[in-house]
């Protein structure tokens, strides 16, 4: 692609073979062919992701977005869905393999001066451009993680342990943001007075992994 955001990645080679893929860095390369930003994603109320984001900051000329996605870590990347450039939300009905990774990325189009630009960054982290969903029956990552939420169920407080937290957010059932902000510690403690009980996803970002865990608040 001659014009728009290209993204790299670097692989030391040895005689015993390769390491793994760095980190991808992505760069915008043509004039006004900005990128969407702060991709993230929630849950429906069928525990299906709803990937959202931000238009681009200058978005003079934007046409639409084209979201793309991966089912698993060896998958292939495949266009799921074009969308307007007044459409900012996805919700992928179409995610059925249990247990799996799905990975997504979101990229805008110009039309005008055919370009399609580098893509949106997370907004867990400016750094990554590929936004990672784990699907259960639960619609909760179970991979094992370093951290620590309790109360559970939790009635006025909850407290979050693991070291390096960047950003916590806390959505209900019908996947709508509740509660969102950025952290700097290794611990922070959350009032829920005022949260109605029922059942909530907390996604906690650390400068080294992302997790959700379901919490019950109860009054």
């Amino acid at each position: 692609v001659p014009h728009g955001g290209h993204c790299y990645t670097v692989t030391a080679m040895f005689d015993g073979g390769d390491t793994k893929e760095s980190n991808e860095a992505c760069a915008v390369l043509t004039e006004n062919c900005d990128p969407a930003t702060n991709v993230k994603y929630t849950l429906s109320q069928v525990k299906k992701p709803v990937i959202s984001w931000d238009k681009p900051s200058n978005a003079t000329g934007l046409t639409g977005y084209y979201v793309y996605r991966k089912v698993g870590e060896d998958g292939e990347w495949i266009r799921v869905k074009v969308l307007a450039a007044g459409k900012t939300e996805y919700t992928d009905n179409s995610v059925n393999q249990l247990d799996t990774w799905y990975f997504y990325k979101v990229q805008a189009y110009y039309q005008g001066i055919d370009c399609l630009s580098a893509p949106a960054a997370t907004k867990a982290n400016k750094d990554e451009y590929i936004l990672k969903f784990f699907y259960s029956e639960t619609g909760v990552e179970d991979v094992e993680t370093n951290i620590g939420i309790y109360p559970n169920p939790a009635n006025e407080k909850i407290t979050i342990n693991a070291q390096n937290i960047e950003r916590v957010s806390i959505s209900n059932v019908m996947g709508q943001i509740v509660y969102e902000t950025s952290v700097n510690d290794d611990k922070m403690v959350i009032d829920v007075n005022e949260f109605p009980a029922g059942m909530y996803m907390i996604h906690v970002v650390t400068d080294e992994y992302e997790t959700t865990k379901r919490v019950s608040i109860v009054h």
